[in-house]
């Protein structure tokens, strides 16, 4: 999933665990994978059975996977303030649409009644 994450995301927009993957591990995604499963306290059991036994704040800030969660959530984050003002422009657009069908629906129905009144002996 992170390569093809990468494949489409331009360097300079990805989420900063690529700095990680880039410095500790020569760019390499699979190196990254790999010792997210060999060393993070989420990798495997018998890695979280021994941090169970002896844990640890340190271990857990330190952790490939923890460090990769916090990546994650810091790029949602991002992107979502980015996309505030393109979101306020897209919601007052709507209201304005949805207010305009509701009022066409109004007139459409009054006309309708009228109509009938007219068609009534």
């Amino acid at each position: 999933m992170l390569k093809t994450y990468a494949n489409y995301i331009p360097a300079e927009q990805r989420i900063n665990i690529f700095e990680i993957i880039n410095s500790r591990f020569k760019g390499s995604i699979d190196a990254f994978v790999d010792a997210c499963f060999e060393h993070s306290i989420f990798g495997n059991p018998k890695n979280f059975e021994k941090f169970i036994k002896k844990p640890s704040l340190y271990k857990i800030g330190y952790d490939w996977m923890v460090l990769f969660k916090y990546s994650v959530t810091d790029g949602i984050l991002k992107t979502a303030i980015a996309m505030k003002e393109a979101n306020q422009n897209y919601d007052a657009a709507h209201k304005v649409w949805v207010k305009g069908m509701m009022d066409m629906r109004r007139e459409k129905e009054e006309a309708e009644r009228i109509a009938q009144q007219t068609e009534e002996p």
